[in-house]
């Protein structure tokens, strides 16, 4: 999800603005948001079950990878908000909050701490986390400048609960049926294409209809698809060349390289690399999240492991760590998934994505970088520049 910019954003704004981040109303658990340089724009966020925290062997792994992950994305400082049921223990004598409290000293400032139980909520002082101010009800935060921002620019309400990121309508049933019957088409035509340009001229043709249907998302987020349509669209996802492309059109640098990957003129290029990747257009990757979804309502369940894996895979470059959990988790349930996604399902469950393999990166090159010059090794005019690798990888 893009974040709009909230001007002279309260507590109350930062609040008002993780179910949107999220995508979902988070329960029982703890999320810290970094606040980036130089204004305190809201940045990655990293959300726990207290369950994990509360756990003596899981729960310094958790607080551990925050705490790396605030400081390789260079956060300023970090805004903390606990979300209990009613009747939980006040959030001084929280042990999961405390132990986050522990693995933030001596990194990015506690700025603020909101303590969200049942439907009140309240700032806490973010030392001894004991209540600052009036309590309020969670209504406020319909009246926020967040809320008002987020439908401006036509963001989807949060979902209920977590594990409704992969509840899929099941659409009417004749709908679907014309919608299956366009997949087997599709993909009949892929298996009878015995030469190699027979095969390049159905990738780009799924590339190209992937593209028509995200140019009349954006004139148009309400329109109605075609479940024919969206069947084409879908058998481009059992392909795993043209899932790599539709992946690759999600990137802000993919100019042609979705055609390009399609047609077996390159393989997988370094805008797909998280070490050098300019990573993925957000308002793409919002546009995107319906067409996805659409797509796996219309595809029988037991045959939504590619769609899952190349769902969850935008939603990992996008940093959403909650969505890409969820969506590999039930690719992995699925006959036969793509091995990718147990790498996807493992990276976001360790916070690995994109920007903080990235910023691991950027800070391996400034130190090899800064022992060139020590040592004043030269070469080429340049001090010990560092080169990314560029061998191919699949990646969903």
């Amino acid at each position: 999800m893009s974040v709009p910019v909230i001007k002279g954003a309260t507590g109350l704004d930062v609040v008002a603005a993780v179910p949107y981040c999220l995508g979902f109303e988070p329960e029982d658990c703890v999320v810290a948001v970094a606040l980036m340089p130089p204004r305190g724009r809201l940045g990655p966020m990293w959300r726990a079950d207290q369950r994990g925290l509360r756990d003596a062997h899981v729960g310094p792994d958790l607080t551990t990878t925050l705490a790396a992950m605030l400081q390789e994305v260079g956060a300023q400082g970090v805004f903390l908000i606990r979300y209990a049921p009613p009747g939980a223990p006040v959030a001084s004598r929280d042990p999961g909050l405390r132990a986050v409290q522990r693995a933030l000293r001596g990194g990015p400032r506690t700025e603020a701490v909101w303590d969200v139980v049942g439907d009140t909520l309240c700032e806490l002082h973010p030392v001894d986390l004991t209540p600052l101010g009036d309590v309020h009800g969670v209504a406020a935060l319909a009246e926020t400048q967040t809320r008002a921002q987020f439908q401006a620019i036509g963001a989807k309400e949060p979902l209920g609960r977590r594990s409704d990121l992969t509840r899929f309508d099941p659409p009417p049933e004749a709908a679907a049926r014309a919608a299956r019957r366009a997949e087997r088409r599709a993909l009949d035509k892929l298996s009878r294409a015995g030469q190699e340009a027979e095969l390049t001229e159905w990738r780009l043709e799924a590339i190209a209809l992937w593209r028509e249907l995200v140019e009349q998302l954006r004139a148009d987020p309400a329109v109605a698809l075609e479940p024919a349509v969206l069947g084409r669209a879908g058998a481009a996802l059992y392909d795993c060349d043209s899932r790599d492309a539709v992946v690759a059109l999600h990137m802000k640098e993919a100019a042609d390289w979705p055609e390009r990957l399609a047609s077996g003129r390159a393989f997988l290029p370094p805008l797909l690399d998280p070490e050098v990747s300019e990573g993925v257009d957000p308002a793409l990757v919002d546009t995107t999240d319906r067409l996805f979804r659409e797509i796996i309502a219309y595809q029988p369940p037991r045959r939504r492991a590619r769609a899952l894996t190349a769902f969850a895979t935008v939603q990992w470059w996008a940093g959403n760590g909650a969505a890409t959990q969820e969506l590999a988790a039930a690719a992995l349930r699925c006959p036969e998934p793509p091995s990718f996604a147990e790498v996807l399902l493992c990276s976001a469950a360790a916070m690995l994505f994109p920007r903080v393999l990235k910023a691991r990166a950027e800070a391996g090159r400034g130190l090899a970088r800064g022992k060139g010059r020590a040592r004043g090794t030269v070469r080429g005019g340049r001090a010990g520049r560092g080169q990314a690798s560029g061998r191919p990888q699949r990646v969903a």
